[in-house]
């Protein structure tokens, strides 16, 4: 079975800090009897988290320079099931 496990973990603070992993082989194992059809796949669970970066200007106005969000996955997991 090919398929892909993308894992990221970030910091949100006053910088943000990315890092990502790529991996093509992972498995799962469990027993399917005579007659039945087991299914498997790979899921993820994410946490999303709103940035917005701002600074005070000269005249103490504060200023927004930019917001945005970043999902990174929290867990990751099997689901199987017979059919």
């Amino acid at each position: 079975m090919s398929g892909a496990l993308i894992t990221a973990k970030a910091s949100v603070s006053s910088s943000i800090t990315t890092s990502v992993s790529y991996s093509t082989s992972f498995s799962t194992t469990y027993t399917v009897a005579a007659g039945r059809t087991g299914y498997a796949q790979i899921g993820t669970n994410a946490y999303t988290v709103r940035f917005k970066n701002t600074r005070y200007n000269a005249n103490c106005v504060k200023q927004t320079l930019s917001t945005g969000t970043l999902t990174a996955p929290t867990s990751v997991g099997w689901k199987t099931w017979l059919g």
